[in-house]
């Protein structure tokens, strides 16, 4: 009998079951393992046949590889690896894909920048457009009498207005008719 360590992910996979079922039967001691670093490692023993003792790896014969980014690139970058492993005799089992998601740090820095592109914007606004100004008028109260109440007297020939007291017009020279 040979003992072997795999990630619950290795493991679940090869027996049908989900991760929360592997780290149930570890924490119930069905299972032997231990977490280290928050990643599940599971402990079983294995017979190993006669015949393949001298092919199989001395470290554990699962190797679990993450791949980051969009859906063909990770799949791009596994295609590359898988033909270097396969050179060591390491083979595919399983493949899964997980999109990713943002997590709150990302939606709350996106919020503010947010309000500070609005913000930016609405400042470039208010320094070109300028807003709606006052007028203030000051009126004072006059007497009606004053206010109709000419100056002087016009003068019949060239429409000027002469002071009262004038007999002659000072700009067209008409004499005025003593009274």
């Amino acid at each position: 009998m040979s003992q072997f360590t795999q990630t619950i992910r290795g493991y679940a996979s090869d027996h049908g079951m989900s991760d929360e079922q592997v780290i149930k039967c570890i924490k119930s001691g069905e299972l032997d393992g231990y977490e280290d670093d928050g990643t599940w490692i599971v402990r079983f023993e294995k017979v190993a046949e006669q015949t393949k003792i001298d092919s199989e790896p001395k470290e554990s014969p699962y190797i679990v590889k993450d791949y980051k980014g969009v859906r063909a690139k990770a799949q791009e970058l596994f295609l590359k690896d898988a033909k270097k492993l396969a050179k060591k005799n390491y083979f595919p089992v399983s493949e899964t894909y997980e999109q990713g998601t943002w997590g709150c740090g990302s939606f709350v820095l996106a919020l503010l920048l947010c309000l500070i592109v609005i913000g930016i914007i609405i400042f470039i606004y208010m320094i070109i457009v300028k807003p709606v100004g006052i007028l203030t008028v000051t009126y004072k109260y006059a007497e009606t009498e004053k206010l109709n109440k000419p100056e002087g007297k016009l003068c019949p020939d060239c429409a000027e207005t002469v002071k009262y007291a004038a007999n002659k017009c000072r700009y067209c020279g008409y004499q005025f008719k003593k009274k």
